[in-house]
């Protein structure tokens, strides 16, 4: 019996290429081949975007060329887009399956459904009323870095800013279940973690029990083996002072931190909502410069 096909168009940040490789990985477990988005394929999934109008646009050309490239295909549309605008994504003639931010997991039982009944499903939930942190397995690629989501989710809501409601209130992984992971994955050869999420800087908020990144990473130290921690980006105001004493104590923590500055005009980032100005960057750049000589700062 032939294998079904399964190709995957992702657009936007890091973390919609994890969860959309993790779904990826899903998809092959169930015995679906990938192929190339341009390839003929029988499922088409199109992991969206919405920071920016030319997101929702270019999500909606991807669209429109799944459907063209096989009008019998299943044309599944998750991620930011389709969770705020879900309804929008099904009126769009072929689309088949619509899942948003949530259910990925549950991504090929859904498929399969649509195949059977063959009739359009949106299964989009009100994601500002989710509580829990969705479980998508890790993606392993052989390689000796690997990409763990720790967190989901910002209730920061900056002006302008639709991410809160794309990804809902934040939920973070518990810490037992990110160290048993990363010894799995140690134990298959790799030596660096990556960890992702929407709103890094926020990891335990939601969990209590004095659990933060900072307690994240000191425990993540202790794992036999893993080399080095590294945090795909933070903001500003994520920096306590502990957090700096931990990433700037040790070689095993990256010295290499992306810090998100939104503007470098105060007006803006007041007008923005951002609880920081340029001169609260500069000095916690001072900071980390002090501690950690020869540390590399992106934005």
């Amino acid at each position: 019996m032939t294998a079904k096909r399964v190709a995957f168009q992702t657009l936007g940040c890091k973390v919609n290429q994890n969860e959309a490789e993790a779904m990826e990985n899903i998809f092959r477990k169930a015995g679906y081949e990938t192929v190339d988005f341009q390839e003929a394929a029988d499922v088409y999934v199109i992991h969206t975007c919405t920071v920016t109008h030319l997101g929702d646009r270019k999500s909606r050309q991807m669209i429109r060329r799944a459907v063209r490239q096989n009008p019998d295909a299943v044309v599944v549309v998750s991620g930011c887009y389709a969770q705020v605008a879900s309804q929008e994504v099904m009126d769009i003639p072929g689309v088949d399956l619509v899942i948003g931010t949530q259910a990925r997991s549950q991504i090929v039982n859904l498929v399969e459904r649509v195949m059977e009944e063959r009739q359009p499903l949106n299964v989009v939930e009100d994601i500002l009323r989710t509580k829990d942190f969705e479980e998508l397995p890790l993606e392993e690629t052989g390689r000796i870095r690997a990409f763990m989501k720790i967190q989901e989710g910002c209730q920061n809501f900056c002006t302008y800013c639709i991410i809160p409601f794309a990804r809902g209130p934040v939920r973070s992984r518990h810490p037992d279940k990110v160290l048993a992971e990363t010894e799995r994955l140690v134990a298959k050869g790799y030596q660096e973690l990556v960890l992702t999420g929407i709103c890094t800087g926020a990891y335990g908020q939601d969990l209590g029990d004095g659990i933060t990144l900072n307690h994240l990473l000191k425990k993540l130290k202790e794992v036999p083996g893993l080399l080095r921690i590294r945090i795909s980006s933070l903001d500003p105001n994520d920096f306590s002072p502990e957090l700096i004493d931990t990433l700037t104590s040790d070689p095993v923590y990256c010295p290499h931190l992306h810090i998100s500055l939104q503007s470098g005009n105060d007006k803006v980032l007041r007008e923005m909502g951002r609880r920081y100005t340029t001169a609260d960057f500069a000095r916690l750049l001072d900071s980390l410069r002090k501690r950690r000589p020869g540390i590399a700062i992106t934005t």
